[in-house]
């Protein structure tokens, strides 16, 4: 190619002496041995997409499809055989309306080219959606590239600030009902808590080879245990609360695991409860009952 790291270029002239689809991302070109990346680092990342250098020295990038869960096709499938292909990789990241700025060429990273997360879809912000995020390394000389926003260090506690126990509403969407009622629950919930004297915290964990965080929304650090909220007490939400649950339990080690339900729930849904192991807590007047006591003691440390 006739340009160098760090020059920018207008798109359309790109695809007028290169070929190549003027509206992808992942844009390959007709008449040469390239694969155009064409990125809105900004853009991606206000709407929760990693897009940018993170912390392990690879620029992170998500792969096609913003609809429903990615497969091994098409820009995805492009990516990860275009070393055996013999297919360069080169990345523009967006300057202006129309211009932007070559960044240099790039391949998959060898050792993890690839890893999964939950993305928002960008038509139905409420529909969560397995996405590839790749990992690309520099190929010789490159322009400086932007660090990305979103990483997060992992393991920090943040006592007695709350988040909500769903993902972060992308862009500038408003909290749903449910949601608001899931923030509302464990902050009130966390209160008393404190009140009544344990440590409390919440605290983001990697999940996963990449950059993707979660978040604890509640660690009684006391009992050692995470609380997460549905927002509802429904059977539909409990089922999807248990495994949220489950797996922060999981990830965290903590001995225990609780629910918090804006009321008690039906028997036959506290009896779901109690057969995972875990255990419910509702509002009971200016109270909290709990359907089980902690098991175990809290960890050292």
């Amino acid at each position: 190619m006739k340009i160098r790291p760090g020059d920018l270029v207008d798109r359309a002239a790109i695809h007028a002496e290169y070929g190549g689809q003027t509206g992808s991302r992942i844009a390959p070109s007709k008449t040469t041995p390239n694969v155009f990346l064409f990125l809105d680092s900004a853009t991606e990342e206000s709407n929760g997409a990693i897009c940018g250098l993170a912390e392990d020295g690879a620029f992170h990038m998500v792969g096609e499809g913003t609809s429903g869960d990615h497969g091994f096709r098409r820009g995805n499938l492009m990516l990860l055989s275009h070393r055996d292909d013999g297919r360069p990789l080169r990345l523009f990241l967006k300057h202006g309306s129309g211009q932007f700025r070559f960044m240099g060429t790039f391949e998959v990273d060898r050792d993890l080219p690839m890893y999964r997360v939950d993305l928002h879809e960008d038509r139905e912000p409420l529909v969560v959606r397995d996405a590839f995020v790749f990992r690309l390394r520099p190929v010789g000389e490159h322009a400086p590239l932007p660090a990305t926003q979103l990483a997060r260090r992992a393991g920090a506690h943040q006592p007695r600030v709350m988040l909500p126990s769903v993902l972060p509403p992308p862009g500038d969407r408003d909290m749903t009902s449910v949601e608001a009622e899931a923030l509302r629950l464990l902050t009130d919930y966390c209160r008393q808590l404190s009140a009544d004297g344990h440590d409390v915290a919440t605290v983001r964990i990697p999940c996963g080879p990449g950059t993707e965080m979660l978040g604890v929304p509640l660690h009684d650090r006391t009992t050692d245990t995470v609380a997460i909220s549905p927002g509802s007490a429904s059977r539909r939400a409990v089922w999807a609360a248990i495994g949220e649950a489950m797996d922060l339990q999981r990830l965290t080690g903590a001995s225990n695991a609780t629910v918090i339900l804006p009321s008690e729930p039906r028997e036959d849904v506290l009896a779901l409860i109690d057969h995972v192991g875990l255990s419910a807590a509702w509002p009971n007047g200016t109270e909290w009952r709990v359907s089980r006591e902690p098991s175990a003691a809290p960890r050292l440390g």
